[in-house]
């Protein structure tokens, strides 16, 4: 089988039939990926992509996906922006937790990554008092990420955490809470700056 090709879809013969001037409309509107159906499909693929490989495991889950449809891990970022500009709201009443990939068996590359996600309800205690207290964990609903930090794995852990706070930061978010680390990722409590 041979690899499918974008013109193999496209009608040029209902093209072709259009005046001069109906012609090039339709042409432009396919030149521009930005305000057509093409584009949009295509970050619906990505951010499925992106969605599926963070149900198996958040942290990394960008750079998998952009591995998996043999992309760019900068174009799938830019199509997974889109699609997350599209498809998510930051209005979680639970909050958001930034996880931060920190083993090479979690990351796609050499190189950290930090992930927001929406924090959910995932069990109920009880206080000394008998009230029920609800423990906070992370979803696998993603807002931000993964994006690739300049900290490498295996670096100081005081380096990871910095350069996961500048990506944070660059990206409208900031820490709210301490971070937590666990066997490969590190957690902390974030919300929108």
């Amino acid at each position: 089988m041979t690899k499918p090709n974008a013109e193999d879809f496209i009608d040029w013969d209902s093209i072709r039939a259009l005046g001069p001037a109906e012609a090039l409309k339709v042409l432009a509107q396919l030149a521009d990926l930005k305000n057509n159906p093409f584009a949009a499909e295509r970050a619906r693929i990505v951010g499925q992509a992106v969605e599926e490989e963070a149900r198996r495991h958040k942290p990394g889950a960008q750079a998998r996906a952009a591995k998996t449809l043999d992309m760019k891990p900068a174009r799938l970022g830019q199509l997974y922006h889109e699609y997350k500009e599209k498809h998510m709201t930051y209005t979680n009443p639970d909050g958001y937790v930034a996880a931060v990939a920190t083993a090479s068996d979690v990351v796609a590359g050499e190189y950290t990554d930090v992930t927001v996600a929406e924090r959910e309800v995932i069990a109920m205690d009880v206080d000394d008092d008998g009230n029920e207290i609800p423990i906070l964990g992370m979803s696998d609903r993603l807002v931000m990420g993964p994006i690739e930090t300049t900290a490498k794995v295996g670096a100081d852990m005081g380096d990871i955490e910095a350069a996961a706070e500048a990506i944070l930061e660059a990206n409208g978010w900031r820490r709210t809470g301490p971070w937590e680390v666990a066997d490969n990722a590190l957690y902390a409590a974030v919300e929108r700056a």
